[in-house]
């Protein structure tokens, strides 16, 4: 029950849910003591919904702070946007793709495999959002970080193609953010 109620929205309770899904198959009186508090916490806001809002969040201030234009040509050559060919013009107000990123280190106390978060933003409204183990133990946090962000770079490019195919325009290039900055950093900088 409470994986249908992230699929039906409750994003607030998905990394709870995630949580108590890796023990479903044996589940002991703390588990489910502990998705007794989830369902409280779910009957105590009633109310909770996403709105959506379609006002441009304003990204140029966390541009400044960081510069962005890179040389990666020495690295990958020329490159340009991959696009999937035979999709309709661009037509209508342009979107802002942003995505908030965070990692885990160690969260599964057995295996010691981290847990990544993704949330995806158009302009101000969420509308996607992944949470999950990583597919490989990392023995350090920065390791689990940089696990967190490439599985990020693969929902950028996911998500651009996904709204590339109705005619969506897109405003310039997709804003990552993450709590740590040396994962960031060593992802968009090639030096």
């Amino acid at each position: 029950m409470l994986q249908w109620a992230v699929t039906l929205g409750r994003i607030d309770v998905h990394q709870s849910v995630v949580c108590m899904s890796c023990v479903n198959a044996q589940p002991r009186k703390g588990h489910l003591m502990a998705d007794a508090r989830i369902f409280g916490h779910l009957s105590n806001y009633k109310t909770a919904s996403v709105m959506f809002r379609t006002k441009m969040p304003d990204c140029l201030k966390f541009m400044k702070e960081q510069e962005t234009a890179f040389d990666w040509s020495h690295m990958c050559g020329k490159l340009k946007e991959s696009v999937p060919k035979g999709l309709s013009e661009p037509d209508g107000s342009s979107v802002r793709a942003t995505f908030f990123i965070d990692a885990n280190f160690g969260h599964d106390k057995v295996t010691r495999r981290s847990c990544s978060g993704i949330l995806t933003i158009m302009n101000l409204t969420p509308i996607d959002r992944l949470s999950k183990l990583q597919n490989k133990v990392e023995t350090a946090a920065c390791g689990s970080e940089f696990c967190g962000v490439r599985q990020t770079i693969d929902k950028i490019l996911a998500e651009r193609c996904k709204s590339c195919a109705p005619g969506v325009p897109l405003d310039g290039p997709a804003c990552m953010f993450g709590d740590n900055k040396s994962a960031v950093l060593s992802s968009t900088i090639p030096d």
